[in-house]
């Protein structure tokens, strides 16, 4: 009985994360929240981040002063450059940190463990987002609106037009 509990809890861990990044990657983001406005989304960490005087806003002095901490942060050795391996170790630890985060999101009750009850509640807050007419099904339109403007994700170039 014991077994088929932890096993039904880590299926059900397992089904959040995957719906998560699936539904991340339609959107172009990769927190796992609710998106650039949201709460805890990444316009939120970003200008946690970024917005160093705190006064709402983002320079260009404070977007070049986060660009230039970050690539420091990737240059393990100090010699000005960032290798492949340097590149990867850093990404690694941008994963680890957000995959922290998601799971201090799913343990709602702080104890260190996450239980279907609590995915459940992600589960259900997940399904309200993506169904953004609140007709009850998801459908590619729901998405289209959660797609970034311009055609292109945050990171990359603008889409070719046809």
């Amino acid at each position: 009985m014991k077994r088929n509990t932890v096993l039904a809890t880590a299926s059900a861990l397992a089904l959040a994360i995957g719906l998560l990044s699936v539904s991340d990657a339609v959107a172009g983001r990769r927190d796992g929240d609710c998106g650039p406005g949201g709460p805890g989304g990444p316009g939120a960490r970003m200008m946690e981040q970024f917005d160093t005087d705190e006064d709402g806003t983002i320079t260009r002095e404070e977007f070049d002063a986060a660009h230039m901490d970050r690539f420091t942060t990737a240059d393990a050795n100090g010699d000005g450059e960032v290798t492949f391996e340097e590149f990867k170790a850093a990404a690694d630890a941008r994963r680890a940190e957000r995959m922290e985060r998601m799971f201090k999101r799913l343990d709602t009750d702080g104890n260190g463990i996450v239980t279907t009850a609590e995915t459940d509640v992600f589960h259900e807050r997940r399904f309200e987002r993506l169904d953004k007419n609140g007709d009850g099904v998801i459908t590619d339109d729901d998405l289209q609106i959660m797609k970034p403007r311009g055609g292109r994700n945050m990171d990359g170039p603008p889409a070719q037009k046809q």
